[in-house]
């Protein structure tokens, strides 16, 4: 990642608050307000280890299980390993290691709960010890280099191992390791054959792979990485390529990425990060344009934050900070509308910002845009864009032909992400839609259970929501129908229109047309059902003259109120003269599906006028017209 550095503050030792100076996209340079040595309290010494006007000169303070271990000089002169837990009782000499003057323990570490650190013994030279905050415990890892010393130096924790650089007599100094055991104490590698060495500096942990500064002989001193092998310790990338040294600096790990200084001989010495390969490895920013020097120092990291002193050329040495992206923010472009099927006006951008809501010009980070899989959408010029010089990433957007509200994500690796808010608007009314009512039956002269109701729609079927418009409900003038309580109605807020509608007495199926100028009309089908059985009726009637003996036959109907067909299966009907005799034939015959009884087989043996009656058992009784028989 490139990322944009601010110039953070400057203090003024001068009466006044807090003012701008100057502020542009990249860089921002403010004064703060005076700041006055408030009285000290609540602070004392914990031991005066050297009495009197003597300075016991306390250094490299580390803390192992709960107990700051530091080098100091008591009153003798000799410079020792102590400790302390904060109480005057607790503050204590570790051990005399060098019994007969000082045995100088620098570069104290913890590993683990135990500390290491170099020192000498007044024999061995400077070697590794350790210690575990007792006498007895604190004692020498290994002679590296018998006589002299190795001078062990930039001790490293790298998950439980420790890394060091030192002097073996033979080899120069070069990168070591240890498990806290002579065994276990061994060279990485020979970076730099030979007794001049590599001279490995600035050892850091980062995620687990060891950095530092090293000189192979050929390329100078460069940036260099190990997985604690020799296989896996390699120049990291050539900086200042060729002899010459870019002089890695200041190694400092944040979030995983190494920060140091470095001279590719072009820029001077600047800012650079690295995770680790060669493509990866890029100046962060020439705060000092050109050939000169920013001199980046005291590289620290603060909650996640580089902070250190640099000089732009203009404001002198000042204090800066590195801006790292942590979350997507939006630009513009959110909480639009758009109608369907065509484009949103403004594209939807977002912008890297920091944890402090201050914007990052970075280039090249991939941000995904992603728009719904189904229903109200849009269609993206692109799924995935990398942020521009200003630290920006936007894509444009067009409405699907679905109308809705929506959200489209846009997320970053490892940042957070945010979300637009659009809506597709419904396009101009086409057309008229069924919302409800169709498809019934009501029994004839009553009323239908639902409205008919109808939705103004666009080309795309969406709804729209429009008032004022005249629709028009139209049944049929004749046969089968229904009385509508309107034929006229306005749309409402929501763009519906709704009749109710009572079934006239005529059963049947029918439809209702509903149109709207040129708008695309619709039909509702619906069907008035016959009301209870109430009445018969001879659909075929007797013929009006026959002879003595003549066959003939009747069908009789099943009939409600209004004299529509009631289609009554399996219903007894019996037939016989209202008066005289001589009827002879099937007399009793039930109806079928269609509430129909047909009688096949009749005759009559003697002549005069007759009449039929056809009669249910529940009294219910029709009669036929006159037959003449001759």
């Amino acid at each position: 990642m490139k990322f944009m550095i601010r110039s953070w503050v400057r203090r003024l030792f001068s009466t006044g608050s807090a003012r701008t100076i100057r502020r542009s996209p990249a860089l921002q340079l403010e004064a703060l307000e005076d700041r006055t040595t408030p009285s000290v309290v609540g602070v004392k010494m914990i031991q005066d280890i050297a009495p009197g006007a003597g300075a016991s000169n306390p250094a490299y303070f580390t803390e192992v299980n709960g107990v700051v271990y530091f080098a100091a000089t008591d009153a003798s002169g000799d410079r020792e390993l102590w400790r302390t837990d904060g109480t005057t009782a607790g503050t204590y000499r570790v051990a005399d290691i060098n019994p007969s003057g000082s045995s100088n323990p620098r570069y104290l570490t913890n590993v683990n709960g135990t500390l290491y650190f170099s020192a000498t013994n007044g024999t061995n030279g400077s070697e590794l010890w350790k210690s575990d905050g007792t006498t007895a415990g604190t004692v020498m890892v290994k002679d590296i280099n018998p006589g002299p010393g190795s001078y062990p130096s930039f001790l490293t924790n790298v998950n439980g191992t420790l890394y060091f650089s030192a002097f073996d007599g033979t080899n120069g100094h070069e990168l070591w390791k240890s498990d806290g055991t002579a065994a276990g104490t061994a060279m990485v590698k020979d970076i730099n054959p030979g007794v001049s060495g590599s001279d490995p500096r600035y050892l850091t942990n980062v995620n687990g792979t060891l950095y530092f500064s090293a000189f192979d002989g050929t390329n100078g001193r460069e940036l260099w990485k190990s997985d604690g092998t020799a296989a896996g310790t390699a120049m990291v990338k050539d900086i200042n390529p060729g002899v010459s040294s870019s002089y890695p600096r200041y190694l400092t790990n944040v979030n995983g990425t190494l920060y140091f200084r470095a001279d590719d001989g072009t820029n001077g010495r600047e800012l650079w990060k690295s995770d680790g390969t060669a493509a990866g490895t890029a100046m962060v920013k020439d705060i000092r344009p050109g050939a000169n020097s920013s001199y980046p120092d005291f590289l620290t990291n603060v909650n996640g934050t580089l902070y250190f002193s640099a000089t732009n050329g203009t404001n002198g040495r000042e204090l800066w900070r590195i801006v790292v992206p942590t979350t997507l923010a939006i630009v513009s472009g959110n909480n639009q509308s758009a109608t369907v099927n065509t484009a949103f006006a403004n594209p939807l951008v977002v912008q890297l910002v920091d944890q402090y809501g201050d914007a990052v010009s970075q280039s090249g980070v991939s941000v995904t845009f992603a728009a719904p899989s189904s229903g109200a959408s849009a269609t993206l010029s692109s799924s995935t864009v990398n942020t521009d010089a200003n630290g920006q990433a936007q894509v444009t957007a067009t409405a699907n032909t679905i109308a809705g509200s929506y959200q489209v994500q846009v997320t970053s690796v490892s940042l957070t992400g945010v979300q637009f808010s659009l809506t597709n608007a419904a396009d101009v009314a086409a057309a008229l839609q069924i919302v409800s009512g169709n498809n019934q039956s009501a029994t004839v002269n009553t009323a239908f259970a639902n409205p008919l109701v109808v939705q103004l729609v666009d080309q795309y079927g969406n709804a729209v929501s429009q008032s004022g418009v005249s629709v028009t409900f139209a049944a049929p003038s004749s046969g089968a129908s229904a009385t509508l309580s309107s034929s006229t109605v306005n749309t409402d807020a929501n763009g519906q229109a709704q009749v109710t509608a009572t079934a006239n007495t005529i059963a049947g199926s029918y439809q209702v047309q509903v149109t709207s100028g040129s708008l695309t009309g619709v039909q509702f089908s619906l069907t008035n059902n016959p009301d209870a059985l109430s009445q018969l009726a001879f659909s075929i009637q007797p013929p009006t003259s026959v002879s003595v003996g003549q066959r003939f036959r009747v069908q009789v109907q099943l009939r409600d109120q209004f004299g529509n067909v009631v289609r009554l299966p399996n219903v007894a009907i019996r037939l016989s003269l209202r008066a005289g005799s001589g009827l002879s034939g099937t007399l009793l015959k039930r109806t079928s599906a269609g509430g129909l009884a047909t009688f096949g087989d009749l005759s009559l043996s003697q002549p005069g006028r007759y009449r039929l009656v056809a009669r249910l058992g529940n009294g219910l009784q029709v009669l036929s017209r006159v037959i003449v028989v001759r």
